[in-house]
């Protein structure tokens, strides 16, 4: 998948992240298979995928956001990204889709 977004369920910044990331979907009509969603539960399997995130990303914390296999960020580089307008380009490239009819 494209874009992944990790996070844990009833956490206010991973509920945030999924709407910024959602409004883009709607915004550019991309298919919703594009952007995957996958809740972390505390039980022991959620405690090893926490683990392996942490080695990947680095980050101490969820939610986090990978495109095309490649950490991103958390909630905060997300909505600044969403904010300057520079995370419609990144999405629609990880997506094969030029912005502004560009040439990829």
């Amino acid at each position: 998948f494209p874009v992944v977004l990790f996070l844990q369920k009833r956490n206010r910044d991973g509920n945030r992240t999924e709407i910024l990331l959602q409004k883009l979907r709607w915004r550019y009509d991309l298919p919703s298979d594009n952007v995957v969603t996958v809740e972390i539960d505390g039980g022991k399997d959620g405690a090893k995928l926490y683990q392996d995130l942490f080695q990947l990303s680095g980050a101490t914390h969820l939610p986090q956001v990978f495109v095309n296999e490649t950490y991103f960020g958390t909630y905060h580089e997300v909505k600044a990204y969403y904010t300057n307008g520079f995370l419609a380009d990144i999405l629609l490239r990880a997506l094969g889709k030029c912005p502004d009819s560009e040439n990829c």
